[in-house]
């Protein structure tokens, strides 16, 4: 608690830009964990708007991507879903530059950008996202998220209404599951 309140009464002007930039992120997520959303929510809206205009490419903000994940989180619980979008369509690219060690964090940006275009009705798109993190998962050995991953998958397929698909896959994720358990 001292950390969070320490973080909201700092003197940001002797912070550079993308030390300001970070202090509005953890302000967000500090906000947002005290349950104070009008303070998340505008905290969290000039981070990413910092990391929108410097238009941070891979390999560039991977300092950044904990916490841009974090605000993702955020605007996803509070419905702000073309916010969260750009949140982790950041953090994917910021992964993506910490080669296998960030893997599992990118297959996680995938599997949420694919909720977001579910929500969306967007059935297509979403199945693209949960396929690439099903391989990301498979490809790192992460047994229980690929399970997951493809039961999500198959249940977007059924909305596409390619049952056969949805249903080799849910199989499929079934053997995954149960072998994963053992």
């Amino acid at each position: 608690m001292q950390l969070a309140s320490g973080l909201m009464y700092a003197k940001r002007s002797d912070l550079r830009a993308d030390d300001q930039a970070f202090f509005y992120g953890i302000r967000a997520v500090a906000y947002s964990k005290l349950g104070n959303n009008s303070m998340a929510k505008s905290s969290a809206a000039v981070f990413m708007s910092y990391l929108e205009k410097k238009n941070f490419k891979a390999g560039e903000s991977y300092d950044f991507a904990p916490l841009v994940s974090n605000i993702g989180d955020y605007y996803l619980a509070n419905g702000q879903l073309d916010q969260a979008y750009i949140a982790f369509e950041i953090a994917h690219h910021a992964w993506s530059a910490l080669e296998d060690n960030g893997r599992f964090n990118q297959a996680v940006s995938e599997i949420r950008l694919g909720k977001i275009e579910r929500s969306r009705g967007n059935l297509a798109l979403a199945a693209r996202f949960l396929q690439n993190a099903a391989s990301m998962f498979e490809r790192i050995g992460a047994r229980k998220d690929f399970a997951k991953t493809l039961f999500a998958l198959a249940d977007v397929h059924w909305g596409l209404r390619d049952y056969v698909k949805a249903i080799s896959i849910h199989a499929e994720a079934v053997k995954i599951w149960t072998e994963s358990k053992n």
